[in-house]
């Protein structure tokens, strides 16, 4: 970069996830350069490769163009068959350039979003009738809140999306802590008991054809049975199982029967089980 000019990222106004993502990409990975890079944002015209300062796409290396003008970082001019987006061009040539984490969570958590990122681009994500709480939704709600201040929301976008990464790190790890799982069965079907500090993966288990499953955090001592929503599982007895076999820590059963808990993000100043999850596994009832 020239030293008296400063990275230029451009894209079309009222830019998707696609293209916010790439930004967040080069801001928090591309290096020194990206740092302090600023957004301009063009309309589409009827000339598809009109670019930011009238020169050939990519010809000035300080002018980045992000999903427009036919450049490298535009996806639109790609060959299909593979899914591509703006954001994944955009992060496979920061591995090229090896600007990249040396750390392998953070690494697979930008994959993890990279590849999300390129599954709403091209339309996978909109399946669900909820479709308003969509990240892409969530952006379409800021523009009709903020019309006319597209550097305001696009740094929203970029928030979001710093939010969304840090819990994707914890997916990344989650894999990890996957493999060390307990499986087993009960009369209500297939059930998982496992260590993670990890919350909020009950739809990953389910996923996995598991009606049950038990987690121990590691690190703050918290325990759970949690069944699927869908699953005829009971906890009752578990419960007062868990009341008689170990009564001095706090257990709590939701009205659905289906979570028991001792300690939470909610209580984390309860008396804590000091149960092993063979010992959690013995105590269904």
């Amino acid at each position: 970069m020239t030293p008296d000019r400063r990275k230029i990222l451009v894209t079309h106004i009222y830019p998707h996830l696609d293209e916010i993502c790439a930004f967040w990409l080069f801001k928090r990975f591309g290096g020194p350069d990206y740092t302090n890079a600023v957004y301009r944002f063009m309309p589409i015209s009827e000339d598809r490769k009109k670019t930011f300062g009238g020169q050939p796409v990519d010809s000035d290396p300080d002018i980045i163009h992000v999903g427009i003008a036919g450049g490298r970082f535009d996806e639109h001019v790609r060959d299909g068959g593979k899914r591509i987006s703006s954001a994944s061009l955009v992060w496979d040539f920061l591995k090229i350039q090896k600007h990249y984490p040396k750390d392998k969570l953070v690494r697979r958590a930008i994959e993890m979003m990279v590849d999300y990122v390129a599954g709403e681009d091209n339309g996978e994500t909109h399946v669900s009738p909820r479709s308003s709480f969509r990240l892409q939704s969530i952006l379409y709600g800021a523009w009709l809140n903020k019309t006319n201040h597209i550097q305001e929301v696009t740094s929203f976008g970029m928030k979001m999306l710093d939010h969304i990464f840090t819990r994707l790190i914890q997916d990344a790890q989650f894999e990890i802590d996957w493999k060390k799982r307990i499986e087993f069965k009960t009369r209500w079907g297939k059930a998982v008991a496992l260590a993670t500090e990890t919350s909020d993966t009950d739809g990953l288990i389910y996923s996995k054809g598991c009606c049950l499953a038990l987690t121990l955090d590691p690190k703050y001592n918290y325990r759970m049975y949690r069944a699927s929503p869908i699953s005829k599982v009971d906890l009752t007895k578990t419960y007062k199982h868990l009341s008689t076999i170990d009564p001095k820590p706090c257990w709590y059963i939701h009205q659905s029967k289906k979570l028991v808990i001792c300690g939470g993000a909610l209580a984390p100043k309860v008396a804590l089980s000091k149960l092993t999850l063979k010992e959690m596994i013995k105590a269904i009832h």
